[in-house]
């Protein structure tokens, strides 16, 4: 499932029950499934950021 969007599931939910987590358990599971990459990520970014900055066709010198 994705929560990026609203969309009215009610009537499909009904039919095929689908939806197994609530947005909640969702969130949850994507914190626990993530963790090791996000402390990476958490140390890189500067990096990242600045390489991207100087990169960037918009800047201006």
């Amino acid at each position: 499932m994705f929560y990026i969007d609203w969309m009215d599931t009610r009537v499909s939910q009904e039919a095929l029950e689908y939806q197994m987590e609530s947005f909640d358990q969702y969130i949850e599971r994507i914190k626990r499934n993530n963790r090791f990459k996000r402390g990476f990520m958490k140390l890189i970014a500067p990096l990242a950021s600045r390489a991207l900055i100087k990169r960037s066709p918009y800047l201006i010198k």
